[in-house]
């Protein structure tokens, strides 16, 4: 339920005071638009004030769906994405696989395009 994990974000954030019970501009998903700035500006406040771990720890304890959002720098040096065998070397270079993989048809990058 999207009011459930509204409420669960904002109280993280400790802005309570913005919870679907406390104004009805964040009664639900469709009066919270005419809210948008507001709601953003209160996520942002929180966020440059802590690092990313602190962030997606706090978010992750309060049962709020949260993730980084990686450069592809990270994604490159990440040991989950190196253990699926997300790249592959083609003509010299390391690039990307074929995503989803799958187990009979996982899929090859056969040439790097047009030069």
């Amino acid at each position: 339920n999207g009011n459930s994990v509204y409420d669960r974000l904002v109280t993280a954030i400790g802005r309570p005071d913005m919870t679907t019970d406390s104004e009805a501009r964040f009664a639900s998903d469709s009066a919270r638009v005419s809210a948008e700035d507001d709601i953003n500006a209160a996520i942002k406040e929180f966020v440059s004030a802590r690092n990313a771990d602190d962030v997606i720890q706090t978010l992750q304890d309060a049962r709020v769906p949260a993730g980084l959002i990686m450069t592809i720098a990270d994604i490159y040096h990440d040991p989950h994405w190196k253990a699926r065998g997300m790249w592959e070397e083609l003509e010299g270079l390391t690039v990307p696989t074929m995503g989803p993989k799958l187990s009979r048809t996982p899929g090859r990058t056969q040439w790097l395009g047009r030069s």
